[in-house]
């Protein structure tokens, strides 16, 4: 069985990081992209640096559309970035057809309707508590 290509949005904090980490030490997904906000100083860094694991080859990258492409198909995005930012993910996610899982917190009702429509056009979860828990 292949390891699922993710793409990790908000791949500098400490969620991101965590996926990033478990990703590359389990067998059922692989670090494909990793995206930070424009500006970021992480920006041009391995994402293995960022996870603490051995490097990936994978650059962080500031554009999410490219990071898509780079991660190739059945890429998954998640998201662990700011309500502003996770619905221009999610536009760009379904505008490509590609699921995203977001775990960002602090929507909107408005925000949260989008992704509701959003979520006819592509595989899209919303969880704002990742907790095992609470799941």
């Amino acid at each position: 069985m292949s390891r699922a290509p993710l793409v990790v949005l908000g791949a500098g904090g400490r969620m991101g990081r965590r996926i990033m980490a478990l990703a590359e030490g389990g067998d059922a997904a692989r670090v494909a992209g990793a995206v930070e906000m424009a500006g970021s100083p992480l920006v041009g860094k391995d994402a293995g640096e960022l996870a603490g694991t051995a490097p990936l080859g994978v650059q962080v990258t500031d554009r999410f559309a490219a990071a898509i492409d780079q991660a190739g198909a059945g890429a998954v995005a998640i998201d662990f970035t700011a309500p502003e930012a996770a619905i221009e993910h999610a536009r760009e996610a379904a505008s490509r057809g590609t699921p995203i899982v977001i775990g960002t917190t602090g929507f909107t009702r408005e925000q949260r309707e989008e992704l509701g429509r959003l979520a006819s056009r592509t595989p899209l979860l919303l969880s704002a508590n990742m907790s095992i828990g609470v799941n």
